[in-house]
């Protein structure tokens, strides 16, 4: 019984944890030159139901069986890659793809988000 109510406080709290990020994400959804941010999980602990045999001549081998007895958040990686760009329909709207030496774009050196504006002066 304990080792359930382990289980399950386990699972609501990366449960709350992938909740967090979603709300982020969707909160910061419109903001300039956001980078959501994923949720990975993994095993915490596990129990050994039965152990692997490995493969004979005339049989293949069979997996372990094992029961999931936790899950925690095993990290939170932001999405690097290029976003979409959006037209204002502003002439001096200014908006830059960063391109290394090799041509690729998945190495981003310099992150500037300004909006410029045509000033008049008397």
């Amino acid at each position: 019984m304990a080792s359930s109510l382990q289980t399950a406080v386990l699972g609501m709290r990366a449960y709350q944890e992938m909740l967090n990020v979603t709300g982020n994400n969707i909160a910061n959804a419109d903001t300039i030159a956001f980078k959501e941010d994923r949720i990975t999980f993994s095993d915490m602990f596990s129990r050994t139901l039965s152990r692997g045999m490995r493969a004979s001549e005339d049989v293949g081998g069979t997996n372990p069986i094992q029961i999931g007895l936790g899950v925690r958040v095993a990290g939170v990686s932001k999405n690097m890659g290029q976003g979409s760009f959006t037209s204002t329909e502003k002439d001096f709207d200014l908006a830059k793809d960063v391109v290394d030496r090799d041509g690729e774009v998945d190495k981003l050196f310099l992150l500037v988000s300004k909006q410029f504006r045509m000033v008049m002066r008397d």
